[in-house]
């Protein structure tokens, strides 16, 4: 029983002197995005509605 509270005194003693600090940087981080979007848009028209265009110019 004697060994387990040892054990357990040497693990507090090693986590206590641990110490984690967290610090802001001094410059402001900048991100620098190159984008390039490309968009292509298709239209298919059925071949019943070419026709009624192809009779019909003035519709619209």
């Amino acid at each position: 029983m004697g060994i387990k509270i040892a054990l357990l005194l040497i693990i507090m003693g090693l986590t206590s002197a641990c110490t984690v600090q967290l610090k802001a940087p001094e410059k402001p981080i900048t991100i620098n995005l190159n984008v390039t979007v490309e968009h292509e848009l298709e239209l298919q028209v059925s071949n019943d509605v070419n026709e009624l265009f192809d009779d019909n110019p003035d519709l619209f």
